[in-house]
């Protein structure tokens, strides 16, 4: 099952020590180090491979070690806020730095008879403490803005998405209330029970914070704006659902259709003479759910453009952009006498 658009965690910034990939990154983030540090404190004719061996063998142990605790501590970290899980990160980290050095000091160097010049005892705690901290301190607040700038960026996507839908629902609200007018003479009856519809359409539309809906609920929508049209257009408008392809717990984002069947009403089906028809089609192929939306064209199969052509077309492409930005595909052609928007993107359900 596919997740796309996951929101990022509202406290921890710290990637997943969990994680192969994360294991990896980091073994090779500490061996950049220790060429790092041994070059620094290289000293001729002191053989410097052998001095890079150990030092490499120390930080990745180090690095290895504080991964595997935060690893196990992930439950205990995951609802902290993003101070108090750095400082104990910090904290973890020096205490492996701590527990490593101890070990190195006492136990590894004079098992093996290795002759390492670690000066004091002291001196060698605080010298690894120091740069250990420094390192930790450094990485934390890089990681730290990172994660800032990334929610940032949600933050401002997100403000795009809720911009874009608003500015669809006028659109479509004008759109209905001039078809609603239309018959407020001719057919009041009709015309309170298309308020109440509308109504009812406008209720479920403007629902809030919803970033993905049902695809029934798309189609519903749908639905219902068609009901009015159909008493507008009186038998001008014939309407084809092929929809039995799509699978009911799919997501798309809000008023992705609507517009859409609202653009082949007002410049394909409403000019043309003799009225038209309208395609509806939705399948599933290769985790991918393919909605379209055809319409015929008037019969010298052209006429200018009314204004605001665009601006639907070019809204739901935003917003598809800024759902799926490298999944979603908003196609558009015209063939056979007829104007087709196809949407492409990601079958999610959850």
């Amino acid at each position: 099952m596919n997740q796309i658009g996951s929101k990022l965690s509202d406290h921890s910034f710290l990637p997943d020590f969990c994680s192969i990939y994360g294991i990896f990154i980091l073994v090779l983030i500490a061996q950049a180090l220790a060429f790092l540090l041994e070059l620094a404190s290289y000293r001729p004719p002191e053989p410097y491979w052998s001095g890079l061996g150990l030092r490499s063998l120390f930080v990745q142990w180090v690095a290895l070690g504080s991964a595997g605790t935060l690893c196990l501590l992930r439950r205990l970290t995951a609802n902290l806020k993003p101070k108090k899980l750095a400082i104990m990160v910090f904290v973890v980290i020096q205490l492996v730095t701590l527990a490593i050095s101890v070990l190195v000091y006492w136990g590894i160097s004079e098992q093996l008879g290795l002759d390492i010049k670690l000066g004091s005892e002291a001196e060698f705690y605080l010298r690894n403490l120091a740069v250990s901290g420094i390192i930790v301190a450094i990485l934390l607040h890089y990681l730290y803005i990172q994660y800032r700038w990334k929610q940032q960026e949600q933050a401002s996507m997100e403000a795009k998405l809720e911009a874009l839908q608003s500015r669809i629902r006028p659109h479509f609200l004008f759109n209905s209330l001039n078809t609603i007018a239309s018959l407020t003479r001719s057919n009041p009856k009709l015309a309170e029970e298309l308020v109440q519809d509308l109504a009812e359409l406008f209720r479920a539309s403007l629902i809030q914070n919803r970033r993905f809906v049902p695809i029934k609920d798309e189609l519903l929508l749908v639905r219902q704006y068609l009901n009015i049209e159909l008493q507008r257009l009186d038998g001008r408008l014939e309407i084809e659902w092929k929809t039995e392809g799509i699978p009911g717990n799919a997501l798309v984002p809000p008023l992705t259709l609507q517009p859409l069947v609202e653009n082949a009403v007002y410049h394909g089906v409403e000019p043309a003479e003799s009225g038209g028809k309208i395609c509806i089609e939705g399948t599933l192929s290769n985790s991918m759910l393919v909605l379209t939306v055809k319409n015929t064209l008037p019969a010298d199969g052209y006429v200018e453009p009314r204004k605001g052509n665009r601006m639907a077309i070019e809204n739901i492409r935003a917003r598809i952009r800024g759902c799926f930005p490298e999944h979603g595909q908003v196609m558009i052609s015209t063939a056979n006498e007829l104007y087709q928007v196809r949407l492409v993107i990601p079958y999610i359900t959850d």
